[in-house]
């Protein structure tokens, strides 16, 4: 049976190496780029701009992406002495600013790149629209003025009125900077679309780092037919950027303000959705998602599934069998020392989740099963 192949990739700053060399790994596994592998890919943060050059027009390898990380992260996260005085160390102002990293993703993803051009695999990516108040997803069938019923009421089109699809297209690197702006990390992101309309964005880990149970929702809708007819199954593979190791004792927060949960909130918050959305995925699909996948379960509506899957690929910071050269938890910790920790780490998430791996890379090195969304049954805006 034809089968859908989503990938979802965490945020996590520099942490990014992780997934990364998982990515890489599976590359050279099966011989094949992951545009050539999966249908639909959703990012947030770090994962946003990985699943964006895994997705545009002359698609880049994993590990070229992994190559950028370890060559420009260093300069991404670094604070000058001028920085670090006129914002008290991040106190008072965004720890790093933003022309570098700005001028890495325009280079990797292309100066002009929309995201309209990316069409050989859906893409969506996450980011928070700090003055609309309210969660935003780039995505590239929305971007291509692609419209189900249900989005064209809620834009209130008249019969025949067409939505101007310029209103959701963005330069590329732009949409990956608007999902990548760290809070206190980075200043927030001013995307433009084609239209000229602008919103100001923040990282799009403060509701959702993991970005799985975005992209399954999307899925549910985009081939809503085929799955409801039975004709269609879905593979979910979910990477993390490591679960990171903070614990906070009662003594210690019980006096904290605003100034002392600042840095732990931002920790709690990001870490508490990845866990969520894998709790959740796992209850759907009736399995556990660490062992070689789990099987579909019925939903409501009538939806039931037999030979679907959710791989969640992660490892956790705080364990030796993990992180065995003991790399920092911290997002932005780009010490050559630090990096050269992560890739070690790396190497050990494959490890630890080898037979999973082996299991996915023999399903990922046939051909993609041709699959298009349904013309008339569009996800919503």
């Amino acid at each position: 049976m034809p089968t859908i192949r989503v990938l979802a990739v965490d945020g996590g700053g520099v942490r990014g190496i992780l997934p990364a060399k998982v990515l890489a790994w599976l590359e050279g596994k099966t011989g094949k780029r992951c545009s050539e592998m999966f249908h639909f890919m959703s990012g947030t943060s770090n994962g946003a701009v990985m699943t964006s050059g895994l997705a545009k027009p002359n698609p880049l390898s994993a590990q070229e992406l992994l190559d950028i990380y370890v060559t420009t992260s260093g300069k991404v996260f670094h604070q000058s002495l001028w920085r670090k005085i006129t914002t008290l160390c991040g106190l008072i102002g965004p720890k790093y600013g933003a022309a570098y990293y700005e001028s890495v993703l325009q280079k990797a993803l292309g100066t002009n790149t929309l995201l309209s051009d990316v069409r050989d695999v859906e893409l969506l990516l996450t980011t928070y629209d700090i003055f609309g108040c309210r969660p935003y997803f780039f995505k590239s069938w929305r971007a291509r003025g692609e419209l189900s019923a249900r989005a064209r009421a809620e834009a209130k089109l008249a019969d025949g009125e067409t939505e101007d699809h310029k209103t959701r297209d963005f330069l590329l690197w732009q949409a990956a900077r608007a999902s990548s702006a760290a809070p206190s990390y980075f200043p927030p992101a001013l995307p433009t679309s084609l239209a000229g309309t602008q919103f100001p964005a923040t990282d799009g880990g403060v509701f959702a780092n993991d970005p799985a149970m975005c992209a399954f929702a999307a899925i549910l809708r985009l081939y809503r037919k085929e799955l409801e007819a039975g004709s269609l199954e879905i593979q979910i593979l979910s990477i993390g950027t490591g679960a990171v190791d903070y614990r906070y004792t009662y003594d210690q927060a019980k006096g904290w303000g605003k100034i002392g949960w600042a840095v732990p909130s931002l920790n709690v918050m990001f870490d508490g959705t990845n866990q969520t959305v894998d709790y959740q995925l796992t209850e759907i699909f009736g399995g556990d998602g660490y062992q070689g996948g789990s099987r579909f379960m019925a939903l409501p509506g009538g939806l039931e599934f037999k030979n679907s899957s959710y791989y969640r690929i992660q490892a956790d910071m705080g364990l030796e069998k993990d992180n065995p050269a003991g790399a920092s938890s911290s997002l932005d910790d780009a010490s050559p020392e630090n990096i050269e920790k992560l890739l070690i780490c790396g190497d050990a998430m494959i490890k630890n989740n080898l037979a999973c791996l082996e299991e996915l890379a023999r399903t990922l090195a046939t051909p993609r099963d041709p699959i298009s969304v349904d013309a008339d049954a569009l996800e919503l805006a």
